[in-house]
């Protein structure tokens, strides 16, 4: 292997570790935390799961460097793992808070301190 090639391959590992999303010719371009964190919210949006099977739930993805937290309200036991497991699997999470409350739970004090009810 020559110099070069191996040049460029660590630089491909730091890039990959850092973050980097596509390395070419064009330079090396960074993907934002705040980015990747749209993306995954997107994507979690834009799911078969979240749009055919969890469409009645009202659940709110929130993602911040990767770790995602699902909060609302599902109908049913079900909804909460899936919900879970589809944004698992997601490019780019590193890990699931999973807040989600079935339809009818008491109100509990959030993480926050704030009180939620389902009217």
């Amino acid at each position: 292997m020559s110099r070069r090639a191996g040049a460029f391959i660590v630089i491909a590992i730091i890039a990959a570790v850092l973050g980097f999303t596509k390395i070419g010719n064009a330079g090396i371009f960074f993907a934002s935390a705040s980015e990747r964190d749209d993306r995954i919210e997107l994507s979690a949006k834009k799911s078969k799961a979240f749009k055919v099977d969890l469409k009645d739930d009202l659940i709110t993805v929130r993602s911040r460097d990767g770790v995602v937290i699902l909060t609302g309200t599902v109908a049913d036991e079900s909804h909460k793992l899936l919900a879970q497991k589809t944004v698992e699997k997601l490019r780019g999470v590193k890990s699931v808070d999973n807040q989600l409350k079935l339809e009818g739970e008491q109100a509990e004090k959030d993480s926050d301190g704030t009180l939620s009810v389902k009217w």
